[in-house]
């Protein structure tokens, strides 16, 4: 995924580096990285990957809201965001210096 545009992290609790990856939607459709297989055959990896993908069902499509991209970024900020074991941040892009490599 492109991460010199804004994109969003999903962490786990019970995981060392960041789970998942979710960029802006395309014709109604989020781009995801999974940083783990969904497959995976630990039953505490395939808990992790099942509670990311709860959530990312629950913000981005059950909840129905009408821009579910700035709700999932509103999101990042709430309390909401804290106590359960998946955790949301926004991060910006980082834009492309014109002549830079």
């Amino acid at each position: 995924m492109n991460t010199d545009k804004n994109h969003l992290i999903l962490s786990h609790d019970a995981a060392a580096l960041p789970v998942a990856m979710v960029g802006q939607a395309a014709d109604h459709v989020f781009a995801v990285d999974l940083a783990m297989p969904r497959d995976v055959s630990s039953p505490s990896d395939a808990r992790i990957i099942a509670d990311v993908c709860r959530e990312l069902d629950f913000y981005l499509v059950e909840l129905n809201e009408p821009d579910p991209w700035a709700y999932a970024i509103y999101h990042c900020g709430t309390v909401a965001n804290v106590y359960p074991p998946v955790h949301w941040s926004f991060h910006l892009g980082a834009p492309r210096i014109a002549g830079a490599s």
